[in-house]
């Protein structure tokens, strides 16, 4: 996965997003932290481009983020619920067991 920044081109932010858009089939945690900070360059890259080209393009890239936006909050909702998914062994990460008083815990 490729180590992306705020001097990372569009296009590399894009393809970024691509390689790691298959982060749920594969419930892939690293994929899906890589894919949420590919699409958080993205976007930037994109504001950026619409404040520099304005019109008709401007309508385009606007609904090109907001695509972005919500794969982008899937992947962070994704992410909340299951954790860190699979190792890189590709087995689930080791449970947490919470003891609480009212379980004979003092």
């Amino acid at each position: 996965m490729a180590t992306l920044d705020k001097t990372s081109p569009l296009a590399e932010c894009r393809d970024e997003c691509r390689r790691t858009a298959c982060w749920e089939e594969e419930g892939d945690a690293a994929k899906a932290r890589a894919f949420i900070t590919a699409c958080r360059h993205l976007i930037d890259r994109l504001y950026d481009s619409i404040q520099s080209s304005g019109g008709a393009q401007a309508h385009s890239l606007q609904l090109g983020i907001e695509k972005y936006e919500r794969q982008l909050k899937e992947a962070r909702a994704w992410l909340a619920a299951n954790g860190e998914g699979k190792t890189a062994a590709g087995d689930s990460p080791p449970s947490v067991r919470h003891l609480y008083p009212s379980a004979g815990w003092s």
